[in-house]
């Protein structure tokens, strides 16, 4: 039996035809909208959507069974959110110079409730109230510039994370999304899946347990890390990724990105996902260290 490629290796394969083979269903019709300005070629080719299952069941049972309608399609990203958790379990973003380019400011947006949610499922202004932790975005107002609407839908709650202000979500997390950026603007786009975790802690006694708090009347929880992968569309056609994995505490500015760099395959296993689903990426070229 043939060995199966790496994903190093599917990457230097340009005519690879994998397409959407490994993408949910559910994403591709609203999400292709997002790609007016990169090539449907590339986008099936290296991206695809996040996705932990590519098959539709059809189960007969009288009463229905449990429904988890859990994405949402915005103007310019997606978001699958967590019921559970209130969290946002991931948020995916094309990145390009017009989408950073625009005179929308977030002093015109005002956080808000997730209207399309079912209210037992949302998270709250309330719950944050003088919970200590900042409103997180995981898909950042800043990267959605050109559209006041596209800007408004990221102060959405179910675009929001309970994440520590002082040297995190004001600090090194935001130093990364700036980042980011950055290579945006270097290059014709960037596709950014961001996402909550909930990893394990060892104890004294040598047992591990995933612990957490939750804040409000509804019990948000506060992810123990979130992470970051992206892949960048170069001018040559060809796909790089990089990702990261950071722990939700304060981090020194001056802290090296290098410490919290994980392969896109180490975070597909920490978080459930498939992150690009053709496999064509070439893993940790670090593109935003430059």
């Amino acid at each position: 039996m043939a060995a199966k490629k790496s994903r190093k290796e599917s990457s230097k394969t340009k005519k690879s035809g994998v397409g959407f083979k490994r993408t949910s269903a559910l994403l591709i019709g609203g999400v292709l909208g997002f790609f007016a300005g990169t090539s449907q070629e590339f986008v099936q080719k290296h991206v695809g959507m996040p996705s932990h299952s590519s098959s539709i069941y059809s189960v007969s049972a009288p009463a229905g069974c449990p429904k988890q309608d859990s994405i949402r399609v915005r103007e310019s990203y997606v978001v699958s959110y967590d019921a559970r958790t209130r969290n946002p379990y991931w948020v995916y973003e094309y990145i390009t110079q017009d989408n950073l380019s625009g005179e929308s400011s977030r002093e015109n947006s005002k956080f808000r409730e997730d209207p399309t949610i079912p209210e037992q499922h949302r998270s709250t202004l309330r719950d944050y109230r003088g919970s200590g932790y900042d409103r997180g975005h995981l898909a950042p107002a800043a990267d959605h510039r050109h559209s006041q609407q596209a800007m408004d839908e990221t102060f959405y709650l179910s675009n929001m994370s309970p994440q520590v202000g002082k040297g995190f979500n004001r600090g090194y997390w935001r130093l990364l999304e700036e980042r980011i950026r950055k290579v945006a603007k270097e290059n014709i786009g960037v596709h950014v899946v961001t996402g909550t975790l909930f990893l394990p802690k060892g104890e004294k006694n040598g047992e591990r347990y995933v612990q957490y708090p939750v804040i409000g009347p509804n019990d948000v929880a506060v992810p123990t890390h979130y992470f970051k992968a992206i892949l960048v569309e170069s001018s040559d056609g060809t796909a790089v990724s990089s990702g990261w994995v950071l722990p939700n505490e304060e981090i020194a500015n001056n802290t090296p990105l290098q410490r919290f760099e994980k392969s896109i395959e180490e975070i597909e296993r920490l978080s459930g996902l498939v992150l690009f689903p053709s496999d064509a990426a070439e893993p940790l070229e670090r593109v935003a260290q430059r």
